[in-house]
């Protein structure tokens, strides 16, 4: 539920954005400067692709694009079809503004490695000795998918939409066949047997940006971003008194909302052959942040729970290098590495010892002084047309 929930709200924001980006882009331009960067026009730089003897010239001081009259290329037969000369107009309108755009479709895999929790005791033996620290829940490697649109006129200017969502990182911590543990941090300590820790960990980004030329083949980027951070923590055992499955945990949510600021473009580029990228992006976002903990331990302490929210600010940023390896001449092949960092965020083990459950009913409070570091290999596909 919570995977599809995301990804349904972020393929709304992309028809959003799709349909907002073709009215930015406007009517074709008058012509493409020759040090446009990121993208010339297919029917300039592939002339073949124009139909027949339909092409017209539109050559300007700067090299303009030429591109063919859409709508007197389609069959006459079609022409005379009632229910299509209706619509005539709206055609020629979209194939004329397609005309002069480069479209690009970039679909890639992130296998990502995420930082650990800050260190709080969690398990303690007979003696008050440590046994178990949030520290030591070493979060597995996850692969998540990133999908990007862009749309640029012949100049560079244009706008681009990208998701991806990441949603299997995991730890775990085993102490079975043990007994008189005490587990904290979720209010009164519970003493249990054959305890199992278990955090998850999940992270979806969204944004919308508009490109202008920068430098050379860098782009300016400005735009709209939207993340959601999702992290549990569980402590589960038995009781050794009740002989009853008792538990702690705490479930932490930050929603961040913002504007950002980037660049990216070519940094190297092998004629058709190879190019190598890079990108920088970072913004500062409203962070709704809330935490929930709770505890239940049957015939035993009881049950008890307490929530809080709280808004602020927080940051987060990202950057990355990639090769893109020309497969054909509209398929490249792509490689790289990103790093993301995100800051002022709460998580579950900042919020262990917050909570007071000896009042009802029960109080906590939300601490947001987290920060996690994202980092990992990418590889994809990217299309050009």
């Amino acid at each position: 539920m919570t995977v599809g929930k995301y990804t349904l709200a972020a393929l709304v924001l992309t028809l959003l954005a799709l349909a907002s980006g073709q009215s930015a882009l406007g009517a074709a331009p008058t012509g493409c400067n020759a040090s446009s960067s990121d993208a010339t026009c297919d029917s300039a730089s592939n002339p073949s692709a124009n139909s027949g003897g339909n092409t017209t010239s539109n050559a300007g001081p700067n090299g303009a694009c030429n591109h063919r009259t859409c709508v007197a290329d389609v069959d006459s037969g079609l022409l005379d079809e009632p229910w299509f000369r209706p619509c005539m107009q709206c055609c020629q309108d979209l194939c004329e503004r397609c005309e002069w755009c480069t479209w690009k479709a970039d679909a890639s895999a992130m296998i990502m490695e995420r930082s650990k929790p800050v260190a709080q005791t969690v398990l303690v033996d007979a003696n008050g000795a440590s046994l178990f620290q949030t520290s030591q829940l070493n979060f597995n490697d996850a692969v998540g998918p990133r999908i990007s649109i862009t749309a640029l006129d012949c100049e560079g200017w244009g706008f681009e939409v990208n998701y991806f969502g990441i949603d299997g990182w995991s730890a775990a911590g085993e102490f079975p066949n043990q007994g008189n543990l005490a587990v904290g941090g979720v209010g009164t300590p519970l003493a249990l047997n054959d305890v199992h820790f278990a955090s998850i960990s999940r992270l979806y980004s969204t944004e919308c940006n508009f490109r202008a030329p920068l430098l050379g083949n860098l782009a300016f980027l400005a735009g709209f971003r939207w993340l959601e951070m999702t992290d549990s923590y569980s402590a589960v055992g038995t009781n050794p008194t009740t002989m009853n499955m008792a538990s702690g945990t705490i479930l932490t949510h930050n929603h961040m909302y913002g504007f950002q600021v980037g660049a990216d473009g070519a940094l190297f580029q092998q004629a058709d052959r190879w190019r190598l990228n890079g990108f920088v992006k970072g913004g500062i976002f409203l962070n709704d942040a809330d935490q929930a903990t709770s505890f239940n331990d049957p015939n035993g302490l009881g049950y008890g729970a307490a929530n809080n929210c709280h808004s602020g600010a927080a940051f987060f940023g990202e950057a990355g290098l990639a090769v893109y390896i020309q497969l054909s001449k509209h398929v490249s092949l792509s490689g790289g590495y990103e790093v993301m960092f995100v800051n002022n965020v709460a998580q579950p083990a900042n919020q262990l010892g917050n909570t007071d459950f000896s009042v009802t009913p029960a109080v906590t409070t939300v601490d947001v002084n987290s920060g996690i570091f994202y980092h990992g290999a990418t590889v994809g596909l990217e299309v050009t047309w």
